[in-house]
């Protein structure tokens, strides 16, 4: 399997020092591996990890050079849309679009579900944006949600209600786990500098909900879990192409032989290795807080009347990918 970014990201991508990295020159019109040497993918399965705005450009060009992605559009599609296939066990979650917003019949089904004073947590299929909105900020026409959700009326949302996620010493127990094939290749709380053990109930868990899901759900993605009043639910699936991984995470399909990390200090070769036993993690930045044309640059325009791109995605528009000409 090739491990395909759709430019050069050594100095961001950890993959990317492995042997079968490769990635897309647009000047040279091919494929090359880490050593700028040209790669033929025709019938090779390929891993394609990419943010979220070149990773349909990318499984184009994947098939123009008659490559085998591990996911298909259609695949990533059913994963992003994965309430639609299995419910959390302990809280409601559906999918809704922004028109249901003008809708005073759903208003109305929010207003007498949450109460004047509740929440709602929403995050959009596409992924640029999660956050708790107020059941006043949804109903009020005037709110910054509802001003920018008329520019959003045919993005899809996820809602459920608003949870508090189980803490320890390392902070909110949540858990990824990366899963090739229905096999659990890799698990690890969010978590970059810091070692920690997984609960062998996590790995219970994330099997059993690997084995209640449906034959037609793609068989490589990402699963987010967590503790919520001391119960283990599903947080959110996510395609395997785009999602972050943490410290025992790795998107390389190999299996560990130890997911509870028994040999504590144990991680990838290809990850740094200034890691402790302390829990100093850096605070993250809000994922696409600022991509024009997402919901969450809209909603934060309408919020603070600023428009500026999210230092911390900047690195993604240094090198703008154009969808190869044919």
């Amino acid at each position: 399997m090739y491990y395909c970014f759709p430019i050069e990201l050594k100095k961001v991508i950890s993959e990317s020092k492995l042997d079968n990295f490769i990635y897309f020159d647009e000047r040279k019109d091919c494929f090359l591996n880490r050593n700028k040497k040209k790669v033929n993918i025709e019938g090779n399965k390929i891993l394609v990890i990419s943010d979220i705005f070149r990773l349909y450009d990318m499984l184009d060009l994947i098939d123009d050079f008659n490559g085998i992605p591990i996911n298909t559009m259609e695949d990533i599609e059913t994963v992003k849309h994965w309430a639609s296939f299995i419910e959390p066990y302990h809280r409601d979650m559906s999918i809704v679009t922004g028109k249901d917003f003008e809708d005073l019949s759903f208003l109305t089904y929010l207003f007498e579900k949450y109460g004047v004073n509740g929440s709602i947590f929403l995050k959009t299929v596409d992924k640029d944006f999660h956050g708790t909105v107020s059941i006043i900020d949804i109903v009020d026409p005037d709110s910054p949600f509802r001003k920018a959700m008329k520019y959003h009326l045919s993005d899809e949302f996820m809602i459920s209600p608003v949870v508090t996620i189980d803490e320890d010493d390392l902070g909110k127990k949540e858990y990824r786990a990366f899963v090739h094939n229905r096999t659990i290749t890799s698990i690890s709380r969010p978590l970059h500098k810091t070692y920690h053990r997984i609960p062998n109930e996590v790995v219970d868990f994330i099997n059993a909900v690997i084995a209640e899901l449906p034959n037609d759900f793609p068989d490589y993605f990402v699963l987010d879990i967590a503790s919520i009043n001391r119960q283990l639910d599903i947080l959110e699936f996510n395609p395997i192409e785009t999602a972050m991984p943490y410290l025992y995470n790795s998107r390389v399909a190999a299996i560990s032989e130890d997911l509870t990390h028994q040999n504590i200090t144990a991680i990838p070769k290809y990850k740094a290795h200034k890691c402790s036993f302390e829990c100093e993690e850096s605070p993250s930045s809000p994922l696409f807080d600022d991509i024009p044309g997402s919901f969450s640059h809209d909603y934060h325009q309408a919020l603070t009347g600023e428009n500026k791109l999210h230092p911390s995605l900047s690195y993604l528009f240094e090198k703008k990918f154009i969808k190869r000409k044919q």
